[in-house]
Order: C-alpha cells, then structure tokens, then sequence
C-alpha cells in the first residue's frame, strides 16, 4: 500500500511537472553598449491552452509591471514565444526583422549581482520565476541568457525562437525551447508555493504605456489577510507628474490623464485606517506617456473613414466619437483596435450611420479632444489674401433687372455704387488746382483772339474813298 502511495505521488510530481504553463525563456539584461530601454525577456508557453498575457504581470525589483500588447496578439497560443521589452520601440530597433509577438513593459534589470524575476497570473499567483546571474555569462557580449532544461547558459539570442544553447557533455534530455545546460548556477522554479506571513498586498492595474491626453482607468487592487479584495480605506495615489488624487472607496471608476509624453513614476499607497499613520500596502510603476499621433482621411466611397495609426502602439477607439460637418455625432461603442502603424478603414453605415456625408469629418477621443480630421475638405475653404482690393466700377443696373422684391434696398445699393464711384474717381486736390488754372489761361487766351479777330474784321470793311464828296 504505502509503495502505491509513492507511485501516485511520484506520479502527481511528475504530472505537475509538465503541466506548468508560462516559463522564462530568454534574458538579455546586459546589451553591448547601453542598456537603457534596450533589455527584455522571452516567455514560451509549454501548458496545454493558450495565455492571455495581457492579464499577467512582470514581477521585477519589488514592482508588478503591466503588460501591454505591442505586435501580435495579446493571447499566447501552445509552444509560442513572447517577448516583454522594456521599451518596444528599442527592441525593433535593436531586431528590425522580428515578427513575433511583442509586449512593452517598463523595468530595468541589473548587470550585477543580477535579480529575481517572476511571472504572476490575474491573480497574483508566481507562475514562473528565476533569479539570473551575470557570472554565468552574456555581460554585454550580445549574448543572452537561455533557458536549457532547469538551468540556464549563455548563448546567441534568439528572440521569438527556440534556444540555440548547447547540450551538456553526455547528452541528455530536451528542455522547453532549448537543451539542457551544464550550467547548474542560474535556477529556476515552478509555482512557488511557501508559507508566508499573512499581510495586506496592493497592486496598481494600470497598462505601462498610454498616451498623453488621453483619460486612462487606474484600478488598485488591494487584498486583505485572506486574500479578500479590500473597497474600503484610504486609497492614494502619487500620479508622478505632480497629480494626486484619495478616496476611501474602489466602488467608483478612477481616471487621470498625463498632459505631457515622457515616463512618469505612480505611486500608490493604501491605509487600512484612515485615522492612524501606518500605511499597509504600497507599490509602484513606471508610466510611459507617448504622444497619440492619427491621421483620419475620407474614403473614395464617401461612406468610410481611414485611420492611420502612426504610434507604435495599439489604438483603442471605444468611447470615441465622429463628429460630420453639419454636427451629427457618430458614436463608436465598442472596442476598435487599429494595430501600430496601420491603417483601418471605418465603415460609417456598421456604425449605424446612413446619410450623406458632409464633410468635414472630426474624430475624438473620450475626454472630447479632437485627434484628427480630413483632409479632403480643406480644398472647399475659400483661401483669403491679405492684399487691398481695387475698387471696381460699378455696372448701372436696368429698370429690368431690379426685382420688386428688391425695392426696399435700391437705395441704398445705389448710394453704395454712387459712394463706390467717387471714392475711385474723386479728384486730389491738387490736381484741382492745376485743372482751374489751366481753364483761366485758357479763358484769357481765349478773350485776347476774339478781340484781335473783331479788330481785324473792322479794318478790313472800310471802303477806300468813302470819305471824300465827289462835287461836279
């Protein structure tokens, strides 16, 4: 009896065993040259279903870091490989041609005397964990650390792909994504499970990367002695951009908005009693603001949008709102992933909208900030010179063409063309002046002819002779 205990225990053991899920595969934490925002990890998935990473946590440092969806699905399927960058913009600088699944992250891991990472299910149950140690090899060489069987050993990196490291002398078993190594220095465990002394833990569920002006949800999980979620209390938190912000419940949505890009230290901090100056739990992440960048062009068929995400990162259009040129408002109500930089093209009749589209059209996100608009109605705006215009002489109007209607304003058009004229035809006053003398030189010149020619028509009518008396 008691030898078929053993069995079924050893067999227990051994079902165990092959049954955990999420490994750490993979650890470049010392790159040739520097290191910031340049290291990650790979994780494979060697359980029998598939992970939703996006609900796990990178533990590293005493801090829980998000995980958010860059490349590839959130969703791990059997026998695949993630990577978890620190920033995910300098790891596809780093490997341009990787085409795998990818998630940002935000940590940093030491070149010396190395630290302990874990993996922790929406839970915050350890699910993988490994404490590496630079001695082992890969300082700065391009090397990375990978996992062969229960150990690790330098060797190339592999992001994305099984490990390249070789196989201890002898030969031996495979491992997960690797061989074995000789190199027993590094250990790794599985579901650690020990006894430790009930305490309150909290937890900041925040995605690591969001983009400025753009309201995000933070949620703090917060558990009790019993691992029960606690709602009540103090909860605080330090944004790191000079936000705060306290409530003493969970019941209700928190949100916060980071104005400006950069990366931003969040602090949370929970007291059980308000009244007393003990705080019972805290923790802490490193918040990546990223500007959000879009581009929003009319489709040909006058009946669609294009968006054009020109960020590295996931787009999320819930909440959002297309506003058309005559003020209608188009909702999008659920979620609409437009991928990092891609294009998605909106169909505006699925969104339940069927009329003609009057451009232009502006979309928003949830705080109501306009993000972008088309472009195709800009060539409709009238283009304004700074330039005087001339004034134009005014065309006389006919009897005919005046409307009945009209006869209220003809007065007042036409002292507008009567105004009009004299403004452009007005004589300067000095041309005045030349144009009176001009008129008087030519009144006397005019004056002194006449008398001349009266003069002379007189002498040349006086007879010879006539003055004389003829007398027989």
């Amino acid at each position: 009896m008691r030898y078929i205990r053993s069995c079924i225990i050893v067999g227990l053991l051994l079902f165990a065993s092959h049954t955990h899920a999420l490994i750490i595969n993979e650890v470049m934490y010392d790159l040739e040259g520097t290191d910031t925002d340049r290291e990650w990890i790979e994780v494979y998935n060697d359980g029998a279903e598939s992970i939703d990473l996006a609900t796990y946590k990178f533990f590293e440092s005493s801090s829980n870091h998000g995980l958010t969806p860059v490349a590839g699905s959130s969703s791990l399927a059997v026998g695949a490989y993630a990577i978890i960058a620190d920033t995910s913009t300098k790891f596809m600088q780093d490997w341009p041609n990787f085409s795998g699944i990818l998630f940002d992250s935000s940590f940093s891991l030491t070149n010396d005397p190395g630290e302990t990472l874990a993996l922790k299910d929406a839970s915050g149950a350890v699910i993988d964990q490994v404490t590496y140690d630079p001695s082992v090899g890969a300082s700065g060489d391009g090397a990375t650390l990978n996992r062969s069987g229960s150990s690790f050993v330098a060797a190339v990196a592999t992001p994305g792909a099984v490990n390249t490291s070789p196989p201890p002398p002898g030969g031996g078993g495979s491992g997960s994504g690797g061989e074995p190594s000789v190199a027993p220095s590094v250990t790794s465990t599985k579901k650690i499970v020990e006894y430790t002394e009930p305490k309150i833990s909290a937890e900041i569920v925040l995605p690591s990367t969001v983009f400025a002006g753009m309201p995000i949800e933070v949620k703090p999980l917060v558990r009790g002695y019993s691992n029960e979620i606690l709602t009540r209390g103090t909860f605080s938190f330090m944004y790191g951009d000079g936000g705060v912000f306290d409530t003493d419940t969970t019941s209700n949505q928190i949100f916060y908005t980071y104005t400006y890009p950069g990366e931003y230290v969040l602090t949370f901090e929970y007291k059980r009693n308000p009244y007393m100056p003990v705080v019972d739990a805290t923790d802490r992440m490193i918040v990546h603001v990223v500007p959000l960048t879009a581009i929003l062009t009319l489709g040909e068929d006058m009946r669609s949008v294009i968006i054009e995400n020109k960020t590295n990162f996931e787009i999320n259009l819930k909440g959002w709102n297309l506003v058309t040129g005559s003020g209608e408002i188009i909702p999008i109500q659920k979620s609409v992933i437009v991928l990092p930089n891609k294009s998605l093209t909106l169909s505006l009749g699925a969104l339940g909208y069927q009329s003609a589209i009057s451009t232009p059209i502006t979309l928003y996100d949830q705080s109501q900030k306009m993000i972008a608009t088309t472009k195709k109605f800009i060539a409709n705006i009238p283009s304004f010179s700074t330039k005087t215009l001339t004034p134009q002489v005014p065309t006389p109007k006919t009897q005919s063409s005046i409307s009945p209607d009209g006869d209220a304003n003809i007065g007042s058009t036409l002292a507008a063309q009567v105004i009009s004229a004299n403004e452009e035809y007005s004589i300067p006053s000095s041309s005045r002046s030349l144009l009176i003398f001009g008129i008087f030189g030519l009144l006397i010149l005019g004056g002194a002819v006449g008398v001349y020619l009266i003069r002379l028509d007189k002498k040349d009518s006086v007879v010879p002779g006539d003055d004389f008396e003829i007398t027989e």
